[in-house]
């Protein structure tokens, strides 16, 4: 991720903490608000991974994004399938489904991207990233939306 940044001349900064499983607990040991947290979610959309980027304190509104994208079924993927997919650890999982192995599409709502800054998790309970959300916006290309609820 920080070599994606650097080849994209990104401005960031890197938090190391101790390890956080929750949106809460990041935003508590980065010391940030909830609402700059970019929660980074994997689901199978009609059985293709997607990964679904939201505000810390939001959830996805499932029939909402369904309707939005036209998709069928829409299911968080396991566990192990967010390993296998992300090739990190569930509550790590970077927003750049772009960079996977193979690639993903990114969703993410308008509401994170209009943000100032973004934070997450670096691939890593114990390592995050803030940058620019605009600057996130320019280099992933996330498929924009409004499907989350509080």
């Amino acid at each position: 991720i920080k070599n994606f940044l650097k080849q994209h001349d990104v401005n960031y900064s890197e938090i190391e903490h101790e390890p956080v499983f929750t949106s809460e607990q990041a935003a508590q040991k980065r010391g940030s608000n909830i609402e700059e947290g970019a929660k980074a979610l994997l689901f199978l959309a009609d059985g293709n991974p997607i990964q679904i980027v939201i505000q810390g304190n939001k959830r996805v509104d499932k029939d909402k994004f369904k309707k939005q994208f036209q998709f069928t079924k829409l299911k968080m993927a396991s566990a192990d399938q967010v390993k296998k997919i992300s090739g990190v650890e569930p509550g790590a999982v970077p927003p750049f489904g772009n960079l996977f192995n193979p690639p993903i599409q990114v969703y993410a709502t308008e509401s994170l991207l209009q943000s100032d800054k973004i934070e997450f998790n670096a691939g890593d309970h114990c390592k995050s990233i803030r940058m620019n959300a605009s600057d996130y916006k320019q280099i992933v290309q996330p498929i924009e939306g409004i499907y989350e609820e509080k």
